[in-house]
């Protein structure tokens, strides 16, 4: 695969694109902490779609951070050139384009960015300074951005997203989201949603999750984003108090609240990348996808899957007689619950 000419030894003004979900977005900050090293006194900008920028306020490494309505500028053209203009007027130097969008390319070769760096997926080899071949081996969301790198000659270690919040300002987003939550007790966050229907674990299993917990050992706080609030019918139980904030919270609050609970358990999903971003303990339930691809690399998480042959299938609709995330053990979910809040004295 060509490259056209050699990165610039001190580029002034960088631009990352990265229009990917919550998640994956998360996956790029070990890539962002690497360009930082890289590149001590450049300044380091940012794209990212509107339904998710606004968790980069907790990445240190970057200097600024701007929003597009992804689905509004590869639909419009005048959205389209209002989003080239913009980039055009802040004169970067280089852009390393972690979405794999042909749009994404297209912005930045429209824009005059020189030095533009990205894997040629999707016919856009052409529109790239820096063409890099996507892998043939599949590999983790975060390894996958952190080669592209490492393509182009810079230095990436291998490390776990990482997001950077003021745990007294989060304390007191808690407050004001929760006022009646008991601080005393260990707070577990239970996630209920995901992108696909395939990856969430059933209401019913939850609450008999829930109905194993210890009576009066934790405080259980519900989380989820709007549309989600379905998930939690018949989830208030006696043995533990249940607060529900399905729907209810900002990408801003959701994670605050995530940085004040002890233990979270998730399916595979925004929330759990935050967790892990945020280096909490996490017990993540994965199903059709797979944890070696998308899964958590922090020293605390754990992963529980079911026994069952169809595992990682990544269909979003299950035709199989025996629903892998309906086979998951909700004593064993709550066994680990338990270790977790044990090992941190809770």
């Amino acid at each position: 695969m060509r490259t056209a000419r050699k990165l610039p030894a001190k580029p002034e003004k960088i631009l990352v694109i990265d229009l990917a979900m919550i998640g994956d977005l998360l996956c790029a900050t070990p890539a962002l902490a690497a360009l930082r090293a890289a590149y001590p006194s450049a300044s380091i900008s940012l794209m990212a779609s509107d339904s998710s920028a606004s968790i980069l306020k907790y990445v240190p490494e970057i200097d600024e951070f701007f929003a597009i309505k992804k689905q509004a500028v590869f639909r419009s053209l005048v959205e389209f050139v209002a989003a080239v203009r913009m980039l055009a007027e802040r004169k970067f130097g280089v852009v390393f384009l972690f979405h794999n969008s042909i749009g994404s390319a297209l912005l930045a070769r429209f824009a005059g960015i020189r030095h533009r760096v990205g894997y040629a997926t999707e016919l856009r080899g052409t529109l790239l300074t820096f063409p890099v071949a996507l892998p043939l081996e599949k590999m983790h969301l975060v390894e996958q951005r952190l080669n592209l790198l490492r393509k182009v000659g810079l230095s990436a270690e291998l490390q776990p997203p990482r997001l950077s919040v003021d745990k007294e300002k989060a304390l007191e987003i808690i407050a004001r989201l929760l006022p009646d939550l008991n601080r005393d007790k260990p707070v577990l966050g239970v996630a209920v949603g995901s992108t696909w229907q395939t990856k969430i674990w059933p209401s019913g299993k939850i609450k008999a999750f829930l109905e194993k917990l210890p009576v009066g050992s934790c405080s259980v706080v519900l989380l989820g984003g709007p549309g989600e609030e379905y998930l939690t019918e018949g989830l208030n139980i006696i043995s533990v108090p249940v607060h529900n904030l399905v729907g209810k919270t900002t990408l801003d609050e959701l994670t605050n609240m995530i940085a004040g609970c002890d233990v979270l358990v998730t399916p595979d999903n925004g929330p759990m990348h935050i967790a892990e971003s945020l280096n909490k303990p996490v017990i993540a339930l994965f199903g059709p996808t797979d944890p070696k691809l998308s899964g958590m690399l922090h020293e605390h998480g754990v992963h529980i899957q079911a026994d069952t042959p169809c595992l990682c299938c990544l269909e979003k609709k299950c035709t199989y007689n025996k629903f892998c995330m309906d086979l998951i053990d909700e004593e064993a979910v709550c066994s680990k619950v338990l270790e977790m809040l044990k090992e941190k004295g809770r």
